[in-house]
């Protein structure tokens, strides 16, 4: 019997996987980027940016093992795993989960074998076999409290659904200031900045941009300086502890909240031009280009939001006629 379900099973995991790759591709073709071209970027862009950040700090594996467990979690979603266990028989919904933790995993594990963290790779794998097995609700029963008011829903939205990585990164700003590494310790904060970005890029429902009785300007203005105030509010603790524990460190460590706040505006503004769409992969090379060509900011955030303005003036009721066709001749 057990060899019987195996023969049933496999024809069913495979037409599973061929079915997301082809899902997948027409996405791609879609954004006019051929896959193969795609697949073989996403390859180097992950072992060069992961060969760079061993260079820069020892502490790179666990970085690299708690983003691993972070691309796992989303797996790992209760609603997701209802619905394939409900789709599939049990043995087949097992080996899917399998299977896919595994192709997700192999990059970081891989990554950690050439670079010699054997250990940390064993881990990798074990924790991934282990959330094969876990389900994840994205509605927790109980409410997480939060530093942020109600109205930036955002930040408090993401705060209660990756508290966790907040608790990693302040391991890691404390196991730089035990070990007297301050790379480790400015990591910690460049990697809860880049976390802040991810609780933006999430288009919200279009009520809740309709509610805001403003001008498309009046409403971008308000939304990128309360986003950089919190951001302040959750970096600061980071920058004084860095100053505090490593005062050789200097006032060029100001560039850093400095440019964070300039990629948070890049952030906002790609996401109200094509709202309420979620980002597509031209966006997502404009967001990275900004994070690692810092110069581009200066031509990258007007040509946004003179995108965002009209597409805004479509949802906000405080603009007239008149608005919309100014607005319109700027589209």
């Amino acid at each position: 019997m057990c060899i019987g379900q195996v023969t049933v099973s496999l024809p069913q995991v495979k037409h599973y996987f061929q079915l997301q790759k082809t899902i997948l591709d027409r996405h791609l073709r879609a954004w006019k980027i051929l896959p193969w071209i795609a697949y073989v970027l996403a390859v180097v862009l992950f072992f060069g940016a992961g060969s760079q950040l061993y260079t820069r700090t020892g502490f790179a594996g666990y970085g690299v093992l708690v983003m691993g467990t972070w691309v796992l979690s989303l797996l790992s979603k209760r609603e997701r795993n209802d619905f394939l266990s409900i789709t599939f028989r049990r043995p087949v919904y097992r080996k899917i989960r399998l299977v896919e933790n595994g192709i997700i995993l192999l990059p970081f594990v891989l990554l950690l074998l050439f670079e010699g963290d054997w250990a940390l790779a064993l881990v990798q794998g074990v924790v991934g076999v282990a959330m094969s097995f876990l389900r994840i609700s994205s509605s927790p029963t109980y409410t997480i409290p939060t530093p942020f008011g109600a109205y930036p829903f955002e930040a408090a939205i993401g705060f209660r659904r990756f508290w966790w990585l907040i608790g990693g990164a302040i391991f890691l700003l404390v196991m730089g200031v035990r070990a007297d590494n301050m790379e480790l310790a400015i990591f910690s904060y460049g990697g809860l900045m880049l976390l802040y970005l991810m609780f933006y890029q999430e288009p919200e429902p279009p009520f809740y941009v309709w509610i805001h009785a403003n001008t498309p300007q009046q409403f971008l203005v308000r939304k990128l300086t309360v986003a950089a105030g919190y951001q302040f509010l959750l970096g600061m603790p980071f920058l004084a502890t860095i100053f505090y524990f490593f005062p050789g460190v200097g006032w060029p460590l100001l560039i850093g909240p400095a440019v964070a706040a300039l990629n948070l505006a890049l952030t906002i503004l790609i996401k109200y031009s094509n709202f309420p769409h979620p980002l597509n992969i031209i966006h997502s090379l404009a967001l990275m280009a900004g994070l690692i060509l810092w110069p581009l900011l200066l031509f990258l955030l007007p040509y946004y939001y003179q995108r965002a303005l009209p597409i805004l003036a479509i949802h906000l009721p405080g603009v007239d006629d008149q608005d919309h066709t100014t607005l319109s001749k700027l589209s």
